[in-house]
């Protein structure tokens, strides 16, 4: 399930993290072993494709055509020569099928195209609720299709620790069993560690997202100095059993306990030493882990709400749909629409009262767009059924209204360990303003180390921005700046007493400022 709205009500924002942005869409994250080897036909044809995503994201592919078989590359999902049914190429019209495993038809995704010329072929992508444009052009003979784009801080083995693939139950719940990987420095006795507990939607242990993985080089730079990393799957996804669809924060919180718990009993752990590191949604989880186990040594929250979903909801499709370029009127009016489902949802309206408000919302938007106005009504009609599918599920969930309700203050209070909050200057989904002030409020009577900074010129993912648009996020070669790696090392080392010492590996080409010189904002 995507977190994410994704009609004009909210002008395609992400909630939080919502892994969505691109992972997921067309083919989940995890495909690893689906690829099998498909018979060969004589003279295929090979595409290179192009589809923007509600958030304005670009998605480029390839295909390679052999009907009635074919396979489709999409470097931005990790996704290489998976294969397509139903491959037709035939005078002016070419079509496929992507069936993304587990997937019911309804939701694979179809490809129609009509040749405009021997070189371009356009058309449409349909996959379940979302019906998209999409564009092709035939590769010469020897041209390449379209590669991923960089990621030049991924870790690259080998690695001066050690890894460990680990598996831990939850006891809240049998169902539940997580799996992911340990990394420890070198050495003996006890190390620090710290948990990794990821945003909103589903989530891999490394926090896979457009090509990045935010973990993996966090984890990487953490282990490299001297304190141990746990990072796992979210609950029923990749190797770990569960059911992510039913799951609220307080589940995830209750997976984040059994983590913790897990790592109390290991005998290459200080269980004195023990912290939580989350990011977005993960940052209201952190205090919650932290107030049900005053004995945590740290907690670092990442981009961390300081107030409910509901209140910050509006602001974040507002400041979304202005990185966008959207009209600050509009932009304004989109504000309000979120506000208004999110209270009704809130404040206990029923689920025909959603979405009845939620199609009157989504009417009134399209009409308001010159060119969805104009349609024929059945045309209309299938419009706004496709918006009402992608989003009612979603926001009449246990998981949307548990989040609109949360507030993260009454936690925050009764933590007892040091904690870093850490945010960047050009975040839009968790605005810095209004969300620090209210975690300086909440951590007013903290733990002295207790550190709460701004980062200036980066976005809610910790990359260095431009506007701080999730549409920047694909581009931006980036994974997580320096100074933002380095701020989070120096600060867990100081409180843990970690001994390590190691260089950590770092990408010539990145030219981000240094830690030194960050200064805490003001309690």
């Amino acid at each position: 399930m995507t977190r994410s709205l994704i009609a004009s009500l909210l002008a395609s924002s992400s909630l939080l993290t919502g892994p969505a942005l691109a992972g997921g869409f067309l083919w989940p994250s995890d495909s690893s072993g689906l690829h099998p080897t498909l018979p060969q036909a004589a003279q295929p044809e090979t595409w290179a494709g192009s589809l923007t995503l509600p958030n304005g994201i670009a998605l480029e592919f390839s295909v390679v055509l052999t009907p009635p078989t074919g396979t489709i590359s999409i470097p931005l999902q990790g996704a290489i020569d998976v294969p397509l049914q139903d491959v037709v190429a035939e005078g002016e019209t070419i079509r496929f099928v992507l069936a993304p495993p587990g997937a019911s038809p309804d939701n694979f995704a179809r490809f129609v195209f009509t040749r405009q010329s021997d070189t371009q072929a356009t058309g449409h992508l349909t996959q379940g609720p979302m019906k998209l444009d999409v564009s092709m052009r035939r590769l010469e003979q020897g041209e390449a299709p379209p590669q991923a784009p960089r990621r030049p801080q991924d870790p690259i083995p080998p690695f001066p620790y050690e890894e460990v693939e680990v598996t831990f139950a939850n006891p809240d719940d049998p169902t539940v069993v997580l799996a992911g990987t340990l990394t420890i420095p070198p050495g003996s006795g006890g190390m620090p560690v710290a948990v990794l507990v990821s945003g909103s939607g589903p989530q891999d242990r490394d926090e896979n997202l457009l090509g990045h993985r935010p973990f993996f080089v966090l984890a990487d730079h953490l282990t490299r100095n001297g304190i141990a990393v746990l990072r796992f799957d979210d609950r029923g996804v990749a190797k770990s059993t569960g059911n992510f669809e039913s799951a609220t924060t307080y589940d995830f919180a209750s997976d984040a306990l059994a983590a913790v718990q897990f790592l109390a009993s290991h005998p290459r752990i200080d269980a004195r030493r023990i912290g939580v590191i989350g990011h977005s949604e993960g940052g209201l989880i952190a205090p919650i882990v932290a107030a049900r186990r005053p004995d945590l040594a740290f907690i670092v929250l990442m981009a961390a709400p300081g107030m409910s979903g509901l209140e910050l909801m509006p602001r974040q499709a507002e400041l979304v749909s202005l990185s966008a370029g959207i009209d600050p009127v509009e932009a304004k009016r989109q504000a309000e629409n979120t506000r208004r489902i999110c209270a009704l949802i809130a404040h206990g309206g029923d689920t025909q009262e959603i979405k009845d408000t939620l199609r009157e919302i989504i009417e009134t938007e399209l009409r308001n767009n010159p060119i969805h106005a104009a349609l024929p009504a059945d045309e209309f009609g299938q419009l706004v059924e496709s918006q009402m599918m992608a989003q009612g599920p979603m926001l009449t969930s246990p998981w949307f209204k548990t989040f609109l309700l949360l507030d993260p203050r009454p936690y925050l209070a009764k933590v007892k360990c040091p904690v870093l909050t850490v945010t960047g200057s050009l975040d839009v989904q968790v605005a810095p303003g209004e969300n620090l002030d209210a975690l300086r409020g909440a951590l007013a009577h903290a733990d002295p180390r207790t550190r709460i900074v701004e980062l200036p010129d980066l976005n809610h993912l910790f990359q260095t921005a431009i506007t701080g648009s999730p549409a920047e996020y694909a581009v931006i070669e980036e994974t997580l700046a320096p100074v933002f790696l380095d701020l989070v090392a120096s600060w867990v080392r100081e409180v843990t007493g970690a001994a390590g010492d190691l260089v950590p590996w770092r990408p010539v080409e990145n030219g981000s400022a240094p830690a030194e010189g960050v200064q805490p904002a003001s309690k």
